[in-house]
């Protein structure tokens, strides 16, 4: 076999030991240390700093809005059933004075005509 037939046979061959290879090479580049120099780093650290205190500050005043909310509901319902006690008495007195008013009528106009005829 010439040397070019070789070569080619060579270089168009699979390997055949390709897990081999790849094991090795991560074996290698296990613990390889790389440094990174990012550029706008410390303005996005600053940048999520003040998202995080926003959101912060957006859960604090959302807490308050509940507490405020609830205690305006408890207002709303002890008004509510005050209203409703005094509308229920003052139903009640009304009904009892429209009672003696009519027998105070009745007994009134008895006791007029016998005055007006004399």
């Amino acid at each position: 076999m010439s040397k070019f037939n070789l070569t080619a046979q060579i270089q168009l061959q699979a390997p055949k030991n390709a897990a081999q290879v790849v094991n090795q090479i991560q074996r290698q580049l296990q613990n390889i240390n790389v440094n990174v120099n990012l550029k706008g780093a410390p303005q996005a650290q600053r940048q999520i700093q003040n998202l995080a205190k926003s959101t912060s500050q957006a859960a604090n005043a959302s807490t308050k809005l509940g507490k405020a909310l609830t205690a305006s509901i408890k207002r709303y319902a002890g008004l509510a059933i005050a209203t409703r006690a005094v509308s229920l008495f003052t139903n009640t007195l009304a009904g009892s004075v429209r009672v003696v008013s009519t027998s105070e009528v009745t007994t009134l106009s008895v006791d007029v005509n016998p005055i007006l005829s004399v």
